[in-house]
């Protein structure tokens, strides 16, 4: 479960973050998580930080102002706009960061620069999720 309802900076321990990839996940329209909870339990961890709503997040693993992991949350109801929101933002941080996303389940390998490739991907993710 995703939360962002009301933000509090201090709980969100954001500073780490590296301000110009937060400023792209805020910029794209998703929103500082107030809270993670894995597996109905609050997540405890101070290095990892989350953006988006409660049908989609992006979150980020943050170890002393360097970005070690970043991986989906997603669920079943993610709207069309959202799902547009999640393709382009995913897209842009594979233009301004040159990544690719490896999926350790299904052992894909997603080049991020593009935009079908990442735009196959999400429908397929979210079709087995």
């Amino acid at each position: 479960m995703f939360t962002h309802e009301t933000v509090n900076p201090q709980q969100l321990n954001q500073k780490n973050l590296p301000s110009r990839f937060q400023s792209l996940l805020i910029n794209r329209g998703l929103k500082p998580a107030e809270a993670l909870y894995f597996e109905g339990k609050p997540s405890i961890s101070t290095k990892t930080k989350a953006f988006g709503y409660s049908s989609f997040a992006i979150c980020v693993d943050v170890e002393e102002s360097l970005i070690s992991n970043i991986w989906l949350i997603t669920g079943f109801d993610l709207t069309p706009s959202q799902f547009e929101i999640a393709l382009n933002t995913l897209y842009e941080i594979g233009e301004t960061y040159d990544l690719l996303l490896v999926d350790w389940n299904s052992l894909d390998l997603v080049d991020l620069k593009n935009y079908n490739k990442v735009r196959a991907y999400l429908r397929d993710f979210l079709s087995t999720e």
